[in-house]
């Protein structure tokens, strides 16, 4: 558990390890820590080094002997919180970017015939763009659906949801099914559009 959480931060599964030894074993060697963490010797100097980078560890030489200790473990919220503003700050930067690159394609002027789209993340791009393009009261049309089961049930459960965002929206909605689909959307019945 605490692996994984120091993993979301960004450390290594060897640095997750020798940050959590030290802070159980306090100023040491290397030695101990290499036991404890159980990572290789000769890769215990670079992820030492590497923590340190970080903030999470720091040294000292006693008698020529270099000791290693963990900083406080408030240390990883910082850490968080470092990287939440830069998080913040580059989806500001890339929110101001997203109305120039809109612009590149609204100055084409030839228009594609078809667009493929693949898997999961296809459905949800091309889906997504409806429902965010179409106003209130105005028409999409879907053609060729089949029987919900064979869609399998993540897709399945996005559609439901997708039909949600266009009801809360008021998009009317205009489906030509296979003959085996009937009556195998439940949430077709239960909307107004």
């Amino acid at each position: 558990m605490e692996i994984e959480v120091l993993r979301k931060i960004g450390l290594t599964n060897g640095e997750s390890k020798v940050y959590l030894a030290l802070l159980k074993l306090g100023q040491t060697t290397t030695g101990p820590i290499v036991r404890r963490a159980g990572v290789a010797t000769s890769k215990s100097y670079k992820i030492l080094a590497r923590l340190e980078e970080k903030g999470l560890v720091s040294h000292v030489f006693k008698n020529k002997v270099k000791y290693f200790k963990s900083a406080s473990p408030e240390r990883i919220l910082e850490i968080f919180e470092e990287q939440s503003k830069d998080f913040e700050e580059k989806k500001k930067e890339i929110e101001k970017l997203i109305p120039e690159l809109l612009s590149y394609t609204n100055k084409l002027q030839e228009e594609p015939e078809a667009e493929v789209y693949y898997g999961l993340e296809g459905l949800e791009t091309l889906f997504n763009q409806q429902v965010r393009e179409l106003n209130k009261g105005e028409t999409n049309y879907v053609i060729g659906i089949t029987h919900i089961d064979d869609y399998g049930e993540s897709v399945a459960n996005f559609f439901r949801h997708l039909q949600k965002e266009r009801d809360k929206k008021g998009i009317i909605s205009n489906f030509l099914l296979g003959e085996n689909a009937r009556g195998s959307f439940d949430y077709m019945k239960k909307s107004r559009f």
